[in-house]
């Protein structure tokens, strides 16, 4: 078992305690921690013990929304509920469990700057052996060439696996984010939020061609509210370089706190304006209730499939 002296010299630092008050597991911040690619440890500490390494993750926007993303998790994902009840034991038995985070390194390929942070995670595992870790998802692109066309039921509504499925429909490689930045989101949703998502993917699938891909952003500036800087799937034509095509893109999904759809301003109808969020400078509007979209799309849509 390695020691916190191990820890640090691997360059881990200790950034968070977790604690359980009024029912409820929540990380506390103890120090600053970086909004850039990491991997993470939570680490159990007794007296007189050796410390143990409960779990390794990674967090491709640091380690503060990974951590708010697990507290999500512990009440609406099935993984993170039996996580919380593995953790509330430990605290029970007289351990102290903090977060341990270290900035990854990166490495320049292709004239793009990539992080390790993937790699570091899979390299941890190995070394620490860490007690919680399990496969949340299996391999999106495995799933859909091993099942073929993707049957829709009502109980996909609660799957993330489902919604990985939907997803890798069209996904192209990004260098930006990692597909688990959307899939640690997904774990933090409720129920409800993620049978928003599945439905907007399902409705937006339906108005694209076959030369449309999807592609994880980190985040886009000057969006709707909620929407800056979060995790966001764009629907668009790559272009031969790889990159989307300017100005091709038709729709976006945007995984902040709450789940949100955006289009490109010239596709709105005017007699929605009152039930939409626009930003003129990048040509962009949402609706304000996706519920209400999902409803009714063409009364918000022009030529709304």
């Amino acid at each position: 078992m390695p020691t916190i002296e191990d820890l640090i010299n691997f360059g881990f630092l200790e950034t968070h305690k977790l604690v359980f008050e009024s029912d409820s597991l929540r990380f506390n911040k103890i120090c600053d921690s970086s909004k850039v690619a990491s991997v993470y440890l939570w680490v159990a500490c007794q007296a007189g013990r050796d410390p143990l390494v409960l779990y390794v993750g990674k967090a491709g926007k640091g380690v503060d929304l990974r951590c708010g993303q697990h507290m999500g998790g512990f009440k609406n994902s099935g993984t993170g509920r039996k996580n919380a009840i593995a953790l509330r034991q430990y605290i029970a038995d007289g351990y102290e469990i903090s977060v341990y985070t270290r900035r990854s390194e990166s490495i320049r390929i292709y004239n793009q700057e990539v992080s390790l942070y993937s790699v570091e995670e899979d390299a941890f595992c190995e070394l620490l052996n860490p007690v919680l870790n399990r496969a949340l998802f299996p391999n999106v692109n495995q799933l859909a060439g091993e099942e073929g066309a993707l049957a829709i039921d009502a109980n996909f509504s609660k799957n993330p696996v489902a919604i990985a499925q939907l997803v890798s429909n069209r996904l192209v490689q990004s260098s930006s984010v990692s597909s688990d930045e959307l899939f640690a989101q997904l774990e933090a949703y409720t129920e409800e939020q993620r049978s928003v998502v599945r439905k907007l993917l399902i409705f937006i699938e339906s108005q694209l061609t076959d030369e449309y891909s999807g592609k994880l952003v980190a985040g886009y500036s000057e969006q709707p509210p909620g929407c800056n800087a979060q995790t966001t799937l764009t629907f668009a034509i790559p272009g031969s370089s790889g990159q989307m095509r300017g100005g091709s893109w038709r729709a976006r999904i945007y995984f902040g706190k709450e789940p949100r759809v955006g289009f490109p301003l010239d596709r709105l109808n005017p007699g929605a304006r009152d039930n939409v969020d626009i930003v003129e400078s990048t040509k962009v509007f949402s609706p304000k209730s996706c519920d209400e979209f999902l409803r009714s799309p063409g009364t918000y849509l022009i030529q709304a499939g």
